[in-house]
């Protein structure tokens, strides 16, 4: 137990290292007014080359997370909690809800490649759309979400997913569908 503690208490110690490092070098490029209040194991790395990252309030992050804003704004709500091996790809813009959970290797891209049949794929660019993930949604394991794509508030998301289209508010995904729009009681 006391060995588990104090592995907790190193990994803080070298999450706010590292990210007061990343503040210092990112500059105005990142904003996260309270980052002492969240918790991100020291395995995680944080591109942000033209775009802008804002964490709007205390999140907790598993290991190996990966944050890639290359350009455009990734933003991400209050409470929300993303497990271990979770990639965030930005080129154009990623909105994530306040109280979101996300599963283990969940992946998000707001961009795709340009092909045809002339020419290198890597040389073609990219085409890119909006990803707007809404309040208190929970994303299961593996799943993708793909440029284009709105989550409503209070939506499930099955593990392994991938999500090309979007999602109503109050609804369960699975296997390509809609399955259930859930009813809430007040």
């Amino acid at each position: 137990m006391l060995y588990y503690k104090m592995s907790r208490l190193i990994a803080r110690i070298l999450f706010f290292v590292k990210f007061i490092f990343l503040k210092i070098a990112l500059n105005k490029k990142i904003k996260f007014p309270k980052f002492y209040l969240s918790c991100i194991d020291s395995d995680f790395k944080i591109w942000c080359l033209n775009g802008t990252l804002t964490f709007s309030g205390r999140f907790i992050s598993r290991r190996f997370l990966t944050i890639n804003v290359m350009s455009g704004e990734l933003v991400v709500g209050k409470d929300v909690f993303f497990n271990q091996n979770v990639s965030i790809n930005c080129q154009n813009n990623i909105i994530i809800g306040n109280n979101s959970i996300f599963g283990e290797s969940v992946k998000l891209y707001d961009h795709n490649h340009r092909f045809n049949l002339q020419g290198n794929i890597k040389d073609q660019g990219f085409t890119s759309k909006p990803i707007v993930i809404g309040d208190n949604v929970w994303i299961g394991s593996n799943s993708v979400i793909l440029s284009g794509v709105e989550i409503g508030n209070n939506s499930v998301i099955s593990a392994g997913s991938i999500v090309r289209c979007s999602i109503p508010a109050d609804s369960i995904y699975k296997d390509g569908n809609v399955i259930k729009i859930l009813r809430r009681e007040d």
